[in-house]
């Protein structure tokens, strides 16, 4: 229940309804990302892709959450905490 950062906001997300704990975007690429590696991961059949498939999700969760840092709408507690959560 914590309230969202006001300071360094990008302008056009001065208005971002909602609490800041836990960063629902974060916790959704947790999701989103985990379930398709977890799907490819029975279709992949080499262990490089099936680490590379890894490492994009994993890059694509972290995007996630320095972007939202970035933004100014979360703090990075807020992100850790969605990553968990996810």
């Amino acid at each position: 229940g914590r309230d969202r950062p006001d300071i360094h906001r990008v302008a056009a997300f001065t208005d971002e309804p909602g609490k800041s704990f836990a960063s629902g975007h974060t916790t959704f690429a947790v999701v989103l990302f985990g379930c398709l590696f977890f799907i490819l991961l029975h279709y992949l059949s080499s262990v490089w892709s099936k680490t590379l498939v890894g490492f994009v999700a994993v890059g694509l969760i972290f995007l996630t959450m320095f972007s939202r840092v970035l933004l100014g709408v979360h703090y990075p507690s807020d992100t850790l905490g969605g990553l968990l959560w996810g």
